[in-house]
Order: structure tokens, then C-alpha cells, then sequence
């Protein structure tokens, strides 16, 4: 198992109002491939640098899951099935740079 990072992007055309249900949609494929959702952070909406299908704007949430990775190229082609999703970006999460995102964060909590 591996830790990866998701970014997902819905359009604000087809979602006005980000739910749970949204988040729900990914983190279901996400566990029906073999993944477990760690944290799920909601980073809201934010302006495109340019226009993606026609839009200027769109929702952002971050995801940090495990997976095996043999099951990361049938979970892309699943995400590509969900309607509300405009964009997303999985990467391999850096071990390094999470230990020393835990580090800062343990230093900032002293």
C-alpha cells in the first residue's frame, strides 16, 4: 500500500454548492478499489489561472488516501466516470516531504 494524494476539482456550473454527497462520490470509488480516505480537506472555491470547459471557477477538495498501486489506473478510468468532476490529479505522496510536513506541524503545536 501507498500513500497518494487526489486533487479534485468540480465545476461550479454543475455544482453550485459543494456537499458531502460530492465528496462521498470520490471516496466511494476510492474504497471500492481496494483504498482507504485518510483526511479530506475542502480548500473551496477558488478562480482558475484559464478557463476549463467554458469555466473561470471551480471547488477544490484534497484527498490523502492508501491504495495499491496496481489499482491506481482502474481508479483514474472510475473517476473519469463521475459526472460533477471538471479536473483531477492524482500523485504519489513524497515520504520526505511528509515527514517533514510533520515535523513543521509538530514545531507550530509546541
Amino acid at each position: 500500500m501507498r500513500t497518494y494524494e487526489l486533487v479534485v476539482i468540480y465545476g461550479v456550473d454543475q455544482v453550485p454548492e459543494l456537499t458531502a454527497a460530492h465528496i462521498d462520490a470520490v471516496t466511494e470509488r476510492i474504497s471500492a478499489h481496494g483504498g482507504e480516505v485518510d483526511t479530506a480537506n475542502t480548500w473551496g472555491r477558488r478562480k482558475f489561472a484559464y478557463p476549463i470547459k467554458k469555466q473561470r471557477e471551480g471547488h477544490y477538495v484534497l484527498l490523502k488516501f492508501t491504495i495499491d498501486p496496481a489499482n491506481i489506473g482502474e481508479l483514474e478510468a472510475s473517476l473519469r466516470l463521475v459526472e460533477d468532476v471538471t479536473r483531477f490529479l492524482i500523485v504519489a505522496e513524497d515520504p520526505e516531504v511528509a515527514a517533514y510536513e510533520a515535523k513543521q506541524l509538530a514545531e507550530l503545536h509546541r
